[in-house]
């Protein structure tokens, strides 16, 4: 159970500040839209798939880089320029990895 319900709170701890995040207009709305497609897509062939389909090192990789990058777009005292800078650049690294762990569990199919 624990399998299933860990990727299903990464997403909501993700989606909620990616959606506050494009709707302030500090992230492109087309990024966020890709991002929530591939996590559907991913949920919808772990749902099917025996074992709730593990993640992969990238998905993984792709998890820590959006956690990362919220944590900094979203700091408190984010005053400091540099910290939505920083956030702000780790973004896309975490937009190519989704998308590219995204083809790979699709090809494991």
């Amino acid at each position: 159970m624990g399998a299933r319900l860990d990727p299903l709170t990464d997403k909501l701890l993700i989606v909620a500040p990616l959606l506050w995040l494009g709707a302030v207009g500090l992230l492109p709305l087309w990024a966020i839209w890709l991002l929530l497609a591939r996590e559907l897509l991913i949920s919808g062939w772990r749902s099917g798939a025996s074992g709730g389909g593990p993640a992969s090192l990238g998905g993984k990789a792709k998890t820590v880089l959006q956690f990362a990058s919220l944590l900094l777009l979203l700091w408190p005292w984010s005053g400091a320029a540099w910290t939505r800078w920083l956030g702000w650049w780790l973004f896309w690294p975490s937009l190519a990895l989704a998308l590219s762990s995204a083809w790979g569990y699709l090809r494991r199919r």
